[in-house]
Order: C-alpha cells, then sequence, then structure tokens
C-alpha cells in the first residue's frame, strides 16, 4: 500500500502517530493500525506493549507527561 493510501485509510492512526512524534522524536513508528475495519502491519501478541506505549494514555504537548505518570 502507499504512503498516500495509507494516510487516507488511517488517517487517525497516522494523525496520532505524527503527534506522539512531535513529542517523542522521529524515532517512533507505527507498526499496527486498525481504523474503520481495515488493518495494517503486524499486532504485538496480546499482554505484550510495543515502545512501552499503550493506546490508552495519552501525552500533554507542552508538559511531555504521560497520564500514567501523573
Amino acid at each position: 500500500m502507499k504512503k498516500e493510501e495509507v494516510r487516507r485509510n488511517f488517517s487517525k492512526c497516522c494523525s496520532v502517530a505524527g503527534q506522539f512524534r512531535e513529542v517523542f522524536g522521529n524515532e517512533v513508528r507505527l507498526v499496527y493500525a486498525n481504523e474503520n475495519g481495515q488493518e495494517i502491519g503486524k499486532q504485538s501478541s496480546a499482554g505484550i506493549v510495543v515502545g512501552g506505549v499503550t493506546g490508552d494514555m495519552w501525552v500533554e504537548k507542552k508538559k511531555g507527561v504521560r497520564n500514567g505518570d501523573h
């Protein structure tokens, strides 16, 4: 799938990945996405967190603090 198709089909996932890159740098990679019934990439095993960030965490951009760190 071309980059343009990924951005079109997974717009919310790409947006969130971009926000993480703004805070944590360009090393952040989107390895799996599931949006509107479409999937791309390889999902990690159950119970395994890739890179230490799960979908239920949010980032305060100005402070660079994860919600679990409060």
